[in-house]
C-alpha cells in the first residue's frame, strides 16, 4: 500500500497541532496549567512589562546623552502618633497636629498670611476657652528674617 508522503505528513502535523493546543501543559513555577483550546494561554505580564520598559529606555537613550528618569514622590499624609487621653487613660492614634493642640502647643512653620493668622488666633482662643489657667506654647520656624 503506497501512501503519499505529503498526505501522511499533513495528517501528523494536524494531529500534533491539535494535541499541542488542547493537551499540552504549561508550567508556571511548579504548577501545571493548561492553556485554552485555541492554544492561547494567559498573557505573560512580565514579558509585556519588560518590553515596555525596554522600549522607553531605548527612546530615552537614542541620540542623546544618558539622563536619569524623573523621580516623582508620592505625598504622605500627616503622621499619626500615639496619644494618651488624660481623662480616660487610654491610648489612641491621632494626627501630629491634633496631639500638639491637645498639649497646648502651637507650631508655626510657614509664611504667615491673613488666613493662616486667623487660624492661629482661632486656635489660641479655643485653647484659652477650654482652660485659661494653663500656658500656651508657641514655636515659630518661619521663612524670612531678612
Amino acid at each position: 500500500m503506497a501512501v503519499a508522503p505529503t498526505s501522511y505528513l499533513h495528517s501528523k502535523i494536524d494531529s500534533a497541532q491539535y494535541s499541542l493546543s488542547c493537551a499540552s501543559k504549561v508550567f508556571v513555577g511548579l504548577r501545571a496549567q493548561s492553556p485554552n483550546c485555541y492554544g492561547v494561554g494567559k498573557p505573560n505580564l512580565n514579558v509585556e512589562f519588560h518590553a515596555r520598559v525596554h522600549k522607553s529606555m531605548e527612546s530615552r537613550s537614542s541620540n542623546r546623552k544618558p539622563t536619569r528618569g524623573r523621580v516623582s514622590m508620592m505625598p504622605i499624609g500627616t503622621p499619626r502618633v500615639p496619644y494618651r487621653n488624660p481623662t480616660e487613660g487610654t491610648w489612641q492614634w491621632v494626627d501630629l497636629w491634633n496631639a500638639l493642640y491637645r498639649e497646648r502647643v502651637i507650631f508655626i512653620g510657614q509664611h504667615i498670611d491673613e488666613e493662616f493668622s486667623n487660624q492661629i488666633l482661632a486656635t489660641m482662643l479655643y485653647l484659652d476657652s477650654i482652660e485659661d489657667s494653663k500656658k500656651l506654647y508657641m514655636y515659630i520656624n518661619g521663612p524670612g528674617g531678612d
